[in-house]
């Protein structure tokens, strides 16, 4: 018999993975190889930067080092984003060391003037 085998506890990689949850929420969550955590514990201060997508950066948030994940709420439906992790220095400048995928938060409604239903599903 096979033993049985759970999930690992992570990768220990480098990831932020941006994921829409509703039109006005977006989530993301990431994992820190030990190297990168040992480097950050040198660092006094971390950041996690929304950013519209040839916008530039719209939210600055502080963040927890024990952390893994963050909600951003109040965003804008049908917009493109992205997120960095950065560590700040003593003269307050920003080293972003990780980027997240882009991602659409949905929109709404649907486009167009006549809107969607179930039926639009269904193939004849």
């Amino acid at each position: 018999m096979i033993p049985p085998v759970g999930l690992p506890s992570g990768y220990f990689e480098n990831r932020l993975i941006l994921m829409a949850q509703s039109p006005r929420v977006l989530y993301t969550y990431w994992e820190l190889s030990p190297g990168q955590k040992v480097a950050l514990a040198e660092k006094s201060t971390l950041k996690l930067r929304l950013n519209k997508v040839g916008n530039g950066t719209c939210r600055v948030c502080d963040i927890d080092p024990n952390t893994n994940n963050y909600y951003f709420d109040g965003v804008d439906p049908g917009t493109l984003y992205s997120c960095d992790l950065s560590a700040i220095d003593s003269n307050g400048d920003f080293y972003p060391f990780i980027s997240s995928n882009t991602v659409m938060s949905p929109r709404e409604k649907p486009e167009g003037e006549a809107g969607f239903s179930s039926a639009d599903l269904i193939s004849p």
